[in-house]
């Protein structure tokens, strides 16, 4: 991150993978998010993005782990929604993948409910229903 930070970068993402890749140990490892985190106390001017699930995390969880970012980072955070609908990925928190018109609904209304929750500072009581 230095380097890329001295190099005059605005902005690094951080890819996020809910399952190991092909050939990947099934080894614990820190999610995007807490990795911007670390990023974010060790820079000083380059934007933020971790990758975070859209479909697989609660909205309440995505806004507060945001907001979070959002202030370790003095205001330099940013979102890569991810929806992954894949069986894997479903599979790991007890979900069924999604018809299309479902996943862009949801992301929709996620994306929605983080915002919602970021403007008003408070977790809002329609942050832990999921429409299954």
């Amino acid at each position: 991150m230095d380097t890329a930070e001295a190099a005059g970068f605005a902005l690094v993402t951080i890819d996020d993978r809910v399952v190991p890749g092909e050939g990947a140990y099934p080894v614990g490892r820190l999610d995007a998010g807490t990795r911007a985190s670390f990023v974010a106390t060790t820079t000083a001017s380059i934007g933020v993005a971790p990758t975070m699930q859209a479909l697989t995390t609660e909205p309440f969880h995505l806004a507060t782990q945001l907001a979070s970012l959002d202030h370790g980072s003095r205001g330099r955070a940013a979102w890569v929604v991810g929806s992954d609908n894949s069986a894997d990925v479903n599979g790991a928190v007890g979900f069924e993948p999604r018809a299309p018109e479902a996943v862009q609904r949801e992301v929709r209304d996620v994306i929605e409910l983080a915002r919602e929750m970021r403007r008003s500072g408070e977790s809002s009581s329609r942050a832990g229903i999921r429409r299954r």
